[in-house]
């Protein structure tokens, strides 16, 4: 069991203080998601409304996000879930999730969080949302989303199929969505082109007759 002690500089989930650049970034990756990101994707994972932990200052807001991950909540007319998301800013769409797990200063990371969360019955992100935009305005290349038990099940079962990249002072697992889709894990896609091509034709407007074509083929302009 992990217990939690109150934090009297400000600090992220894994226990490592933050600077400010840090904290911008949060917050320009949470304004992104809440203007472009949840509004593209509600409707294909089932509608509702989001309420935010990170925008709530509430004492139980801030322990569901910082011991659990969960950013926000999916509210429905059936249930209740709970969300955790990323957004990363850049000209390349990676079309993939990223995990950090490990850091040198030996902080516990997100992965080992999840993985016993998971194993242990507690709380974390039902969903796991990861975004990729071009600039930190948008405009949002893809949307991926995926259990959060899956992503881990994933990494555990396909080792060889999960790419480590390293930053200066942590590695992220990175799980590509199309790997998890060939093992057979749900995962739902969104990109704004895709969405603009499936919207359906426009009907074409139906002639209007003339009295003469209404009189002799009465059936064919009767609506």
């Amino acid at each position: 069991m992990i217990c939690l002690r109150r934090r009297s500089v400000s600090q992220n989930r894994e226990g490592v203080v933050l600077n400010s650049s840090f904290e911008n970034d949060l917050q320009w990756a949470n304004r992104l998601f809440h203007a472009e990101v949840w509004p593209m994707i509600k409707d294909t994972i089932g509608g509702g409304y989001l309420e935010s932990n990170e925008t709530d200052k509430s004492h139980q807001s801030k322990i569901l996000d910082m011991a659990a991950g969960i950013d926000a909540w999916q509210i429905c007319p059936d249930g209740v879930q709970s969300i955790g998301h990323r957004v990363q800013q850049g000209d390349k769409d990676w079309s993939s999730f990223t995990i950090r797990s490990a850091r040198d200063s030996g902080a516990v990371t997100e992965y080992h969080k999840r993985q016993k969360a998971i194993e242990g019955d507690w709380a974390y992100p039902t969903l796991t949302i990861q975004a990729f935009a071009k600039t930190k305005t948008g405009p949002l290349l893809s949307v991926g989303v995926a259990k959060t038990a899956d992503i881990i099940g994933y990494i555990a079962g396909h080792p060889n199929e999960v790419v480590e990249r390293r930053t200066s002072n942590a590695k992220f697992k990175v799980v590509f969505w199309v790997a998890m889709r060939r093992a057979g894990y749900k995962v739902v896609v969104v990109r704004p082109e895709v969405q603009q091509i499936c919207k359906p034709p426009t009907p074409p407007t139906p002639p209007t007759p003339t009295p003469h074509q209404a009189e002799l083929f009465p059936a064919q302009f009767s609506g």
